[in-house]
């Protein structure tokens, strides 16, 4: 919420509930889906210097006719319902007219000094004599929504190949797969509950100098078995869907034991530089020179680039495996010539475009039904 100074009003501040979602400018398009959940009420920006965007209602018609029955029907499960319930009083006075008065002011004030980080300095020293409301008690958790648990993992959680130095191994290392979900101790319930129901991994809280605490699965059996398989019917969104998908390419390698390989350990070295921050760097963004990059990721999208197929950091599975002339592929990525009046390619991942990743044999299976019809 937002208290600022202005004389012109009685009580001396301006008051404002404001909702408002922060992510990666990347993924811009899920805060333009949410923004279509709560029928198209708010605004959203992008900052492009901090590489952020937000999603903001300040509204208070639209908080208490869209947002609050939204929260009410489906709870927050993490100690931040705590923080919902506290500005959900502050709405409902703001919406009374009640911040227009010096008793609903500080009653606002009240329940702000126990909302998120509370009462700045400021306000502090001039309303002194405010009293902390009691800080609102949190449902214990008893079950989950695996679609809960999916978004949860949108916002929270890391898919992560990690190595490590190991002079015992031949190749003079060893590669770990990593799934993380970390959050506040404060919700160190939450995380132990998030184990306890996937029914794998480890949980642990750091100290007290690192006030966070997390699960984590790295060991290949209960990924393969038991993490893909539920992001695979229950589907991550923005980028981090990319991340898995290239999580789940290596754990195929893994599987198998080829990462013990030069040739397996080398492939998901590749991955590896392509995800998480690496996938967000800007150096790996398409180049602007018709000069064509052979390493980095590669995206297959329909004709206008709405909707994403398909991604891969090997420039031979689109030559090769779906048997597209080198020269052609090269033109496409340089000029965003469209392949066959279907597909186009870039080196660009498109924030906007809708995520419907396919395998690459249905791929290829899609591109020949359309040569076919071609060539009729």
């Amino acid at each position: 919420m937002e208290v600022i100074p202005n004389s012109s009003v009685k009580v001396g501040y301006l008051v404002s509930a404001v909702f408002s979602i922060s992510l990666h400018s990347k993924d811009v398009n899920i805060l333009r889906q949410i923004k279509s959940y709560f029928n198209e009420v708010g605004s959203l920006s992008v900052n492009s210097k901090i590489n952020k965007c937000f999603y903001r209602v300040k509204s208070i018609d639209e908080i208490v006719n869209n947002i609050i029955p939204h929260f009410d029907k489906y709870p927050l499960k993490s100690r931040k319902n705590a923080d919902y319930v506290l500005w959900k009083n502050i709405a409902n006075i703001i919406n009374l007219k009640g911040h227009l008065n010096n008793h609903g002011f500080q009653e606002i004030l009240n329940n702000k000094a126990t909302l998120n980080r509370g009462l700045n300095e400021k306000l502090s020293k001039a309303f002194p004599f405010s009293q902390p409301v009691p800080r609102p008690s949190v449902p214990e958790i008893t079950n989950f929504d695996p679609y809960w648990i999916a978004g949860f993992t949108t916002g929270e959680g890391c898919f992560r190949i990690r190595t490590y130095k190991n002079s015992k191994r031949t190749l003079g290392h060893t590669i770990s797969l990593q799934f993380i979900l970390t959050q506040h101790s404060i919700d160190s319930q939450l995380i132990s509950r998030v184990k306890d129901y996937l029914g794998c991994g480890h949980f642990r809280v750091y100290s007290e100098n690192r006030p966070a605490c997390e699960m984590r699965v790295n060991d290949i059996k209960s990924i393969v078995d038991i993490i893909i398989p539920l992001f695979q019917e229950y589907h991550i969104l923005g980028v981090k869907a990319l991340d898995f998908a290239d999580f789940c390419k290596a754990a195929e390698i893994v599987k198998t034991g080829a990462h013990n390989s030069q040739e397996g350990s080398d492939q998901i070295l590749a991955i590896k530089v392509g995800m998480n921050k690496g996938r967000l760097d800007p150096s790996h963004q398409i180049s602007a020179e018709p000069c064509i990059e052979e390493s980095g990721s590669f995206y297959v999208y329909n004709h206008n680039h709405t909707v994403l197929y398909y991604q891969t950091t090997n420039l031979s599975e689109l030559t090769e495996d779906l048997e597209i002339k080198r020269y052609n592929l090269l033109r496409c990525l340089d000029k965003g010539t469209v392949y066959y009046t279907k597909f186009t390619f870039s080196r660009s991942l498109i924030p906007e475009a809708k995520h419907h990743l396919i395998s690459l044999g249905e791929l290829k299976a899609l591109m020949l039904n359309v040569r076919l019809k071609r060539n009729k």
